[in-house]
């Protein structure tokens, strides 16, 4: 049995050549002869024979690291869901093969493409419409908007137009309708005050024919005697018949007040015109 270190190269730093047996070099090269591997060798020539066994162990390296990224993001990925969820998630392709039946549908690929483009390896084609569906679409248009783009904008016009008188007729009407509730608020407070006025005015009548009454009795009389109440009805009739003739007297008075003045109005008139007749015939 040969041993360990008969099958290790040896190096010769004055020259720069390694030896390496031939029991290694079979291990190593099993596709050349161990006669054509025995002999010095450059360093040259063991750079193009030899395998590179820093490559190697970077590959592994570069091989357990990958392993260990994805083993750990296997334990830090908690969320519970499934790949292709995940892959939306991270705005990702959902997936690369179609395993369900609505992923063969026109939709879904055209749903596809329009998300993620060309990294969803659908043919940007199907997006368009074949010649049946674009001749659906333009029958549906014709019937669903029959109008062109002038008559849609001529019509909104119209419609703008009118929804501007509507709303100024309505501010007309409202304005309208506020001058008058000012005038019916302005009769409602006068009426108020005149209620107000009659109703003093009621009493003081009241209190002074109490008084007239009392003082006609020359004594203190109870108002519920029937002796007072007959005493007060005939003075307030009275009173009334008086305030009437008082009205008549004074109604009469301005008649003939108004009569003298229209009468002197009209005598004024009459001088006038003298006085431009006579002015007429003097010229």
């Amino acid at each position: 049995m040969t041993s360990l270190s008969g099958l290790l190269p040896t190096f010769s730093k004055e020259n720069g050549r390694l030896f390496i047996s031939g029991q290694l070099w079979k291990v190593l090269s099993p596709s050349f002869s161990t006669g054509a591997c025995r002999g010095v060798k450059t360093v040259a020539a063991e750079e193009a024979t030899l395998p590179d066994l820093d490559h190697v162990d970077a590959d592994a390296e570069d091989q357990d690291t990958s392993a260990e990224a994805e083993r750990i993001q296997k334990i830090r990925d908690i969320s519970g869901l499934r790949p292709n969820h995940r892959n939306i998630v991270h705005r990702v392709c959902p997936t690369e093969e179609k395993v369900l039946p609505h992923h063969y549908t026109t939709y879904y690929n055209k749903r596809m493409f329009g998300r993620y483009g060309y990294a969803s390896g659908v043919n940007p084609g199907l997006c368009w419409p074949t010649q049946e569906q674009l001749a659906e679409i333009k029958e549906y248009e014709r019937v669903a908007y029959p109008y062109s783009i002038m008559e849609v904008a001529k019509r909104e016009l119209e419609k703008e137009e009118a929804e501007k008188e509507r709303i100024l007729s309505r501010d007309a009407e409202v304005a309208d309708k506020y001058q008058k509730m000012l005038k019916l608020k302005e009769e409602f407070l006068k009426r108020k005050v005149k209620e107000k006025e009659e109703a003093e005015a009621a009493k003081a009548f009241k209190n002074r024919l109490i008084e007239e009454v009392r003082l006609h009795f020359n004594y203190t009389i109870n108002e519920r005697d029937e002796r007072f109440r007959l005493e007060v009805k005939e003075r307030a009739k009275q009173l009334r018949e008086k305030e009437k003739l008082e009205k008549k007297t004074l109604k009469k008075e301005k008649q003939a007040v108004d009569k003298a003045a229209k009468f002197e109005i009209q005598k004024k008139q009459l001088l006038a015109e003298e006085e431009r007749k006579a002015a007429v015939k003097s010229t």
